[in-house]
């Protein structure tokens, strides 16, 4: 059973958390978090300079909410691991994780499992971005994003003479 702290009690989680150099996971999946949620996140993300893993699966997060988490993500000099799955998040705003991805010096694994990202070109492009960039991406889960035949297609393209790729790659 899950705890569903929604957005004010993921604010009371994160005071409560306040300035810690001790922690390295933080796992908020399936709490009923949206955007404002997010915020509180964001500040958990400046102010915990050590944190590795992020794990925000199975919320309402959305594009809104992926914007203000990849902002803070930027900020971040430890993240190692980011999930972001099934949060209702269309291409913008996997566009928005992925650019930063692309950038980001200590992210390995990105994991967007479960987002509607479809064949939005936005979307699309940007996760080809992401790969020909040469990010230090070590693995990308994109599952049941609804790509279809012509999504994939244009991955499977887009892959073609990168010489580093993630070592994993999931498209199922």
């Amino acid at each position: 059973m899950r705890n569903s702290l929604g957005d004010a009690g993921v604010e009371v989680v994160m005071k409560s958390l306040g300035e810690s150099n001790s922690l390295l996971e933080l796992g908020l999946s399936g709490n009923s978090i949206g955007k404002v949620g997010a915020a509180h996140i964001a500040q958990i993300l400046k102010s915990c300079p050590n944190l590795a893993s992020l794990d925000l699966d199975d919320n309402s997060l959305g594009d809104d909410g992926a914007e203000i988490i990849s902002k803070s993500v930027e900020l971040s000099t430890s993240l190692v691991t980011l999930s972001f799955c099934n949060n209702c998040c269309t291409g913008r705003g996997v566009a928005l994780l992925c650019k930063i991805a692309s950038k980001h010096p200590t992210l390995k694994h990105l994991y967007l499992r479960g987002n509607p990202i479809g064949q939005s070109a936005q979307g699309l492009a940007s996760l080809i971005g992401v790969l020909r960039d040469g990010s230090s991406l070590k693995s990308l889960d994109l599952g049941v994003t609804s790509l279809g035949d012509e999504g994939l297609k244009a991955i499977t393209m887009g892959l073609k003479g990168i010489e580093k790729l993630p070592r994993s790659i999931a498209l199922y």
